[in-house]
């Protein structure tokens, strides 16, 4: 019994150690299965990172951002994206930058400049005005391109003026100047001013304000450089500018040809010929001129201004003008309602021959210059003040024999208190030119 017990027991132990053996080999394989997985999986990974993800679609949406940024700058290159057709009137460039790079983009896509001209003369009613002139500065057969703009901005107005050359098939700026302006460049000439075989381009922008007188400026190739300078300024409105003879630098004269206001901008003007000669880098007014005028009272003008440099001659022809042609035009006074200037005026002339025969003695042309007035300007008449004054002259040149007391005795009675004469001075406001007291002398007063 008790062997049988042993047997049992032996038998029940090797059963439970089989089931113990079958139960581990049943639960360590899956036990690695389990751990073993996630490696199998990891080259997998590895092989889909070449592959698109869900980030990589981002490079695409960059590449446009990119790509935009090259439109707007307008480089000057052949292949830049074409800006706004020439037909185009709306384009207009907001700076200076752009107006350069628009034209150097057309001119490099083959346009003429006629048609670059063309286009902004189209725009000039609007903030940009330019112009060119096409001139062989260097002397190598090709013309460079010389281009004045005026940009209109916000505050304030620009200036630029630029040369544009071709080298190589391309165009390029070599030199380039803004300024701050209220008016382009105006009235222009070439010629051979310093006489260096090379062309030399002068041009005007008028002054701001009430638009009377104007600065010179002077573009040329110096010392291989190309330059843009201020050479000189003018009173005047300018007409024309000429090259002069050649002073004794050799260098040849600037000669302008204006128009000067008349006095209080409310008579007629003048036009005058000033002559610029150069000094260093610059140019010097070295004579002035009043050019003839169809007015009687310029006429006088120009008489009162040879009398005072003592061309006596040149004052009588001059008066003598005044007072017989009848082709001169008269313009009334600016101070008197229904001033009658052709009355006035020749009145006047006369009055100064008579004084000026009388001072240097001519009996004969003085007698023949008072009957004048008294035929016809006779006293109580339009004019018929002169007489009286020619009167006082003489007592005056009696009494002292000095023709600087018969001036100032003049110019007392001029300010006397009588009525007729206070009149009388309100018809020397004739325009531009105000005669006054000085000019009732019988001397010249310089």
């Amino acid at each position: 019994m008790q062997r049988y017990r042993h047997l049992l027991l032996k038998q029940t132990s090797l059963i439970l150690l089989l089931l113990f053996v079958t139960a581990s080999c049943a639960y360590f394989p899956r036990i690695i299965y389990i751990t073993a997985a996630p490696t199998a999986s990891q080259p997998d990974t590895k092989t889909l990172r070449p592959q698109p993800t869900q980030t990589l679609p981002q490079e695409p949406t960059q590449k446009p951002t990119e790509k935009p940024l090259s439109t707007p700058t307008l480089l000057p290159t052949k292949t830049i994206t074409p800006t706004p057709n020439f037909n185009d009137s709306t384009f207009q460039p907001q700076s200076v930058d752009e107006l350069q790079s628009f034209v150097l983009s057309r001119l490099n896509q083959g346009k003429k400049v006629s048609e670059l001209t063309d286009f902004f003369h189209r725009q000039a009613s609007t903030k940009t005005w330019t112009d060119s002139y096409a001139i062989d500065f260097d002397g190598d057969g090709k013309n460079e391109l010389f281009f004045y703009s005026l940009l209109r901005q916000d505050n304030f107005d620009q200036n630029i003026y630029w040369i544009v050359k071709e080298v190589d098939g391309q165009y390029k700026i070599e030199y380039s100047k803004n300024e701050n302006a209220e008016y382009g460049a105006n009235v222009k000439i070439v010629d051979d001013f310093n006489r260096d075989d090379l062309p030399d381009l002068i041009f005007t922008r008028p002054m701001p304000g009430n638009g009377s007188g104007a600065d010179v400026f002077m573009a040329r190739l110096e010392n291989t450089e190309y330059i843009i300078r201020q050479i000189a300024t003018t009173d005047q409105i300018i007409d024309e500018i000429r090259a002069g003879i050649p002073d004794a630098s050799g260098i040849k004269q600037i000669i302008i040809t204006g128009f000067q206001a008349g006095w209080g901008s409310s008579g007629p003007g003048r036009t005058v010929e000033e002559t610029f000669s150069a000094k260093g880098n610059a140019y010097e007014l070295t004579n002035s001129r009043y050019l003839p005028s169809k007015y009687r009272i310029h006429v006088l003008q120009d008489a009162q201004v040879a009398y005072d440099i003592g061309d006596e001659k040149l004052a009588v022809k001059l008066w003598g003008l005044a007072a017989h042609d009848a082709t001169l035009e008269n313009y009334p006074s600016m101070w008197i309602e229904n001033d009658i200037p052709e009355k006035y005026q020749p009145a006047y002339a006369v009055y100064r021959l008579y004084t000026h025969y009388l001072i240097i003695g001519d009996e004969t042309n003085t007698q023949k210059y008072l009957r004048e007035l008294n035929n016809k300007y006779p006293e109580g008449s339009p004019g018929g003040e002169f007489i009286a004054l020619s009167h006082e002259a003489k007592r005056l040149l009696d009494i002292s024999q000095d023709p600087e007391v018969v001036c100032d005795g003049i110019y007392e009675y001029l300010n006397s208190t009588d009525e007729n004469v206070n009149f009388l001075m309100d018809h020397w406001y004739w325009g531009d030119h105000n005669l006054n007291i000085v000019e009732f002398c019988p001397v010249s007063r310089e």
